[in-house]
């Protein structure tokens, strides 16, 4: 996402795959798909299929179990991912707030001018303007003659 003058933000999480996280161990590379099938693999055991093999039964629980763990903790690095993002585009909406408030206070600068303000400064120019034109139309009068009187 476009968060500010070429600064594009990536957030978000992908049901299909890891966004910021990496699992580790026997994974899918989703920690989502990782939960799932962890899921459907103790929903899918049978008594009578964890009582005929102890042995296989417990390396499947340990895989299950490895694969949650990895699972929870790609889903604790999502979680600081996404935290870094929302503190990351925070800061970007106090920055697009304070030039917003900036540019507000320019605006209202000029359209919101006091006329009563603007017509006595405009007078005291034209006054200003006046009085140099005729001290400068004077000043061509001069000669040495006229000095030395």
């Amino acid at each position: 996402m476009p968060a500010e003058d070429g600064a594009l933000v990536p957030y978000g999480v992908q049901a299909n795959r890891n966004a910021a996280a990496a699992s580790g161990g026997e994974t899918t590379g989703s920690w989502a798909r990782d939960l799932l099938r962890g899921l459907a693999s103790i929903a899918a055991m049978t008594p009578a299929q964890a009582a005929a093999s102890p042995s296989e039964f417990r390396a499947f629980v340990a895989v299950v179990r490895e694969g949650f763990r990895s699972a929870t903790g790609a889903l604790a690095d999502e979680a600081g991912a996404l935290g870094l993002t929302e503190a990351r585009l925070e800061g970007v909406q106090r920055r697009h707030a304070d030039a917003n408030t900036a540019l507000a206070a320019q605006i209202a600068g000029v359209e919101e001018v006091d006329l009563a303000e603007v017509l006595t400064r405009l007078k005291a120019t034209e006054t200003t303007l006046q009085a140099s034109y005729a001290a400068i139309g004077r000043l061509g009068d001069l000669s040495l003659a006229r000095f030395l009187r």
